[in-house]
């Protein structure tokens, strides 16, 4: 972490706001930058332990090596008793030089019929997945896998006809 007063902030980021520098204001005021990373290896290592209560969700790095905790592979087990139920869901997730001012970037591979997906390239359309609308800096990737399962069991949804479960997004 690096701490700064509010009188010790060097002229050249005045400019800048707390939200793309992803700082925080401590009880002291304090000023802290929190990097982006910090929060991915926290995510990580959480997905590692599966530290979720849901069992049904997952999600790690696409590639162990990626120093930069861009790419990550999501999985969701669909909801019981929907059309979702058993399916097995896998999701591409970006984490941008923004995130966490900025949710992820979310991809569905194999195909699903959501209101919240883009039925052309799966991508989550972020205005209508609450998880990602309502988007703060103290959410991350666990927290959007949950809001698309949540779209999964909505009554409205259980309705809607389901691709083969082959199906997948080009």
């Amino acid at each position: 972490f690096f701490f700064f007063t509010n009188h010790s902030f060097p002229p050249f980021t005045r400019s800048y706001t707390r939200q793309n520098l992803n700082m925080q204001t401590t009880t002291t005021g304090e000023i802290v930058i929190v990097p982006r990373n910090f929060k991915l290896l926290d995510e990580l290592e959480s997905s590692e332990k599966a530290s979720g209560n849901d069992m049904t969700l997952s999600y790690g790095l696409v590639d162990p090596e990626d120093t930069f905790l861009t790419n990550w592979q999501a999985n969701i087990i669909g909801p019981q008793n929907t059309p979702f139920d058993n399916r097995f869901y896998s999701i591409l997730v970006t984490c941008t030089d923004e995130y966490p001012s900025q949710p992820p970037l979310i991809k569905f591979v194999t195909k699903i019929n959501l209101p919240c997906v883009n039925q052309r390239d799966g991508k989550i359309i972020e205005n209508k997945l609450p998880a990602t609308k309502n988007w703060n800096r103290q959410m991350g990737i666990y927290d959007v896998l949950v809001g698309i399962k949540q779209q999964m069991s909505m009554p409205a949804n259980r309705k809607l006809p389901q691709p083969g479960e082959d199906a997948q997004f080009s």
